[in-house]
């Protein structure tokens, strides 16, 4: 059974620099792939400290080149290829993020695939779609694993756009810097609200908090969502585990393939 392993929740530079919350980005593990998502700083010790190996990965995505999403990328592939002794694993990137990932550093991996909205890959038994999005060179990413569909929006301004490309998905995972007056192109709770009331997902994961949202304590701004749309939505904390099955994942007999068509 697939699982969702939140490595570092923080989402932004105060968290970063009060070490808050490590921002270390989180793991999708199904039967036969280990896929770490935005490893920013942390993502290593969140590895060891969730009993993760790294020489595990058979993928790293990378949502865009901001550092809280990116900055372990280089420490991450040299540990897990052993320097380059054991070349494994696909790294998923934007250009400008591998402009700060050495020659040498994408020759440790099996393959590098650059980003673009609509373009659609599988690691394993996980297939992966890039979702436009409205933040900078940033993609989202809908993730099909042998039992469920997993969204994450990663960074990106409300956008309705967002409600059809994640429409049906089991797991929405929002990444949600403030609680309201969202500063750039990001969710705030107001949002995410919005975009879990539409989309009605199983389950949806309120994430990447800034400290303004976290002096407001997010466990309590995601029961106030849950309670205002009937859907269960968590607040994700460093080191959660969340067991996709236990919240009725519907989608065990659908392809990527099939569900992205759905919404050309």
């Amino acid at each position: 059974m697939s699982r969702i392993v939140f490595l570092g929740t923080g989402g932004d530079v105060v968290v970063l620099a009060k070490q808050l919350r490590s921002c270390g980005g989180l793991v999708i593990q199904t039967s036969r792939a280990t896929v770490l998502i935005d490893p920013g700083p942390g993502a290593l010790a969140g590895l060891a400290n969730a009993g993760i190996s790294v020489r595990d990965l058979t993928g790293i995505l990378v949502s865009h080149h901001h550092v809280l999403h990116c900055h372990d990328v280089v420490a991450v592939i040299h540990a897990m290829t052993l320097a380059g002794e054991d070349k494994h694993g696909v790294l998923v990137c934007s250009e400008r993020v591998l402009e700060s990932v050495s020659s040498f550093h994408q020759s440790c991996v099996e393959r590098v695939v650059k980003i673009q909205a609509g373009k659609k890959l599988a690691i394993e038994d996980c297939e992966i779609a890039c979702v436009p999005v409205v933040h900078d060179d940033s993609v989202g990413f809908l993730l099909q694993a042998p039992d469920v569909v997993i969204g994450m929006t990663g960074d990106t301004l409300f956008s309705r756009e967002l409600l059809k490309q994640y429409a049906g998905v089991d797991v929405l995972i929002l990444n949600t810097p403030f609680l309201e007056k969202p500063v750039g192109h990001h969710l705030c709770v107001a949002d995410a609200r919005v975009l879990v009331e539409k989309i009605k997902p199983s389950l949806a994961v309120l994430t990447h908090f800034g400290k303004n949202l976290l002096d407001q304590n997010p466990l309590y701004r995601a029961r106030d969502v849950q309670k205002e749309t009937g859907v269960r939505v968590i607040c994700a904390e460093d080191g959660l585990v969340v067991d996709p099955a236990a919240y009725d994942a519907r989608s065990s007999q659908r392809t990527l393939s099939n569900f992205t068509q759905a919404r050309q």
